[in-house]
């Protein structure tokens, strides 16, 4: 499934009412998450903080989060699964929100229609493809605008420059880097940067660190020291304390909890 020049395959998608004994705890797998809730009491937790599933919202949560499903008595809700295929697709969620939180969106009664007739069509189905590709921009446009100014998309520099960052994570980049790579002052790229996306650069470098550390952590026996230069970071500690502060456990234990659930 292509999203513009952003690649994803859908998972599973679809419509369900769920019980507590079905809706387990705990999960953590590679996927992003969208959910519309239609009725019933529904929570998710990441860490310690928990959000109450409304009607009327649209909710989005980034892959490899580590997080908590309950519900009391019955909880009625549509979801999409998403597979990330490459790098531009991580980049592009990773602008939706951050490494490990809830975006959480006013669902218009446009996007539920959306919603709606997506969860109705065979995905399995290639000639239901191109159906399938539109709605899910649509849904996924409520989230992408939230964060491209006025809803337009990246400038042609800083489309380069994310493919920069990733290419070049590991050699340490600060802020006046990528000023430099834009040609630009490092004030007038702050400000540009964060009007464009919503996050600053700073903010948005030490997720990136974070979400490529997370991925060496489960598809790697790398020790901490050894992710931590190769996300840029010369202190293993460092990279330890900023991993455990944003997503509430050490490098460690999150490798730890994978392994455990797979």
């Amino acid at each position: 499934m292509i999203v513009e020049n952003w690649a994803f395959r859908i998972n599973e998608f679809g419509r369900k009412s769920v019980t507590p004994d079905i809706w387990t705890s705990n999960q953590f797998n590679p996927f992003g998450k969208i959910y519309l809730p239609h009725g019933g009491e529904g929570y998710v937790g990441v860490g310690e903080h928990w959000v109450k599933f409304e009607p009327g919202k649209i909710y989005f949560i980034p892959p490899w989060t580590p997080l908590d499903l309950k519900c009391i008595n019955k909880f009625d809700h549509s979801y999409i699964h998403l597979e990330l295929l490459d790098q531009n697709a991580y980049s592009l969620l990773q602008l939706i929100g951050t490494v490990s939180s809830i975006v959480e969106k006013t669902a218009s009664q446009e996007t539920t229609n959306y919603f709606y007739k997506l969860v109705q069509l065979d995905y399995t189905n290639e000639q239901n493809a191109l159906q399938v590709q539109g709605f899910l921009r649509l849904i996924l446009a409520n989230f992408i605008n939230c964060h491209f100014h006025q809803g337009i998309a990246p400038q042609k520099r800083f489309q380069k420059l994310l493919e920069f960052i990733e290419n070049n994570l590991s050699n340490g980049l600060q802020v006046k880097d990528l000023a430099k790579e834009v040609q630009l002052t490092e004030a007038h790229f702050s400000t540009s940067f964060k009007a464009q996306f919503r996050i600053s650069p700073k903010k948005y470098l030490i997720e990136r660190q974070i979400s490529k550390s997370k991925f060496y952590l489960l598809t790697s026996k790398l020790s901490i020291k050894e992710i931590a230069s190769l996300v840029g970071i010369n202190d293993s500690l460092y990279l330890s304390r900023m991993f455990k502060k944003i997503t509430g456990t050490s490098p460690r234990d999150y490798r730890k909890k994978f392994y455990k659930n797979n």
